[in-house]
């Protein structure tokens, strides 16, 4: 079985939003896989967490990651976008 993570692109500017895609191949159900992954925005870093369940279907749990805003795509699930969230301070 392999899982990762597909990035729409290899570098993102400060405070562009981020797509991304999960990918799972050749997993026997049922199985849960969890991405975790660390990030860094500027001199910050961040983890960000996401699971999979794979069973007679394929559920793509929420993802979270500090900072951001991430909705899950509702045409296909697989895919989320992550938004930066407004620092209050600023």
């Amino acid at each position: 079985m392999s899982a990762y993570i597909v990035f729409g692109k290899d570098r993102y500017a400060p405070g562009e939003p981020i797509d991304m895609q999960m990918v799972i191949e050749g997993a026997t159900p049922p199985v849960t896989v969890t991405f975790t992954g660390t990030y860094q925005i500027g001199v910050d870093f961040g983890t960000a967490t996401g699971t999979v369940a794979v069973g007679p279907d394929v559920s793509y749990g929420p993802v979270s990651a500090p900072g951001y805003d991430v909705v899950q795509d509702a045409a296909d699930p697989s895919r989320y976008l992550a938004t930066p969230v407004a620092d209050p301070a600023d």
